[in-house]
């Protein structure tokens, strides 16, 4: 074997070394929205219920302030199943506990790019979980499939939105999350935020954003 193909082969041993080929993450669900809109709280750890069938999402969001190119956020649990490794006795440590630090998404039912979105810094426990707001579709990418629905003269669009997960575990091995596709439906549509409570004393209260996946309700300001 000649000393380019012994280097060939050390490099790629080297990468099979710093990167996990059976990552021991899994996106669990998308979350269902908070029981109160008001309060908003997200979830901290693990789902309370799990979303099913497709998110949504408007193209525009109208406020009383003007308008603006909107985007699509989930709330996800993510499990980590390995167990912790540490063994005091011998002075080992974890090197189970996880990173996330990005998001890889790509889309299927129109062309638009896929992205990368940085810094989620997001620690999952050994044998723990954690939850983590996933982006789904920024506002660069909804101007993007909105631009191709209005030439299509499309009022809705069902998308498949891909996401992978990367991070890195306590040793530095890095890994990618096995893909976890999530249905959506996009409305090439400004959505009205203003819309008035029936009691003209209360406001509209929106979990977590207006114009996609989530809740509202009717309440007194706070």
């Amino acid at each position: 074997m000649n000393t380019r193909a012994l280097l060939a082969l050390g490099l790629a041993l080297a990468a099979s070394a710093c990167t996990s080929a059976t990552p021991p993450l899994a996106v669990a669900g998308i979350c269902g929205p908070p029981d109160d809109p008001v309060a908003c709280v997200p979830p901290a750890g693990t789902c309370a219920s799990f979303q099913n069938g497709h998110l949504f999402a408007y193209a525009t969001v109208t406020t009383a302030t003007g308008s603006y190119g909107n985007f699509l956020t989930a709330a996800a649990e993510i499990d980590n199943r390995a167990a912790d490794n540490s063994d005091p006795s011998v002075g080992r440590v974890n090197t189970n506990d996880a990173t996330i630090t990005s998001a890889k998404v790509s889309y299927s039912g129109l062309a638009v790019p896929a992205v990368e979105s940085l810094g989620l810094f997001t620690p999952v426990r050994a044998n723990g979980t954690a939850t983590l707001f996933l982006p789904i579709i920024s506002s660069t990418t909804m101007a993007a499939i909105s631009a191709q629905m209005t030439t299509g003269a499309l009022a809705s669009v069902e998308l498949v939105a891909r996401v992978t997960l990367v991070g890195h575990l306590g040793d530095g091995t890095g890994f990618e999350v096995e893909p976890y596709d999530v249905p959506v439906i996009v409305y090439n549509a400004a959505f009205d935020a203003t819309t008035a409570c029936a009691d003209p004393t209360q406001v509209r209260f929106f979990c977590y954003y207006p114009g996609q996946s989530g809740s509202s309700k009717c309440a007194a300001p706070l």
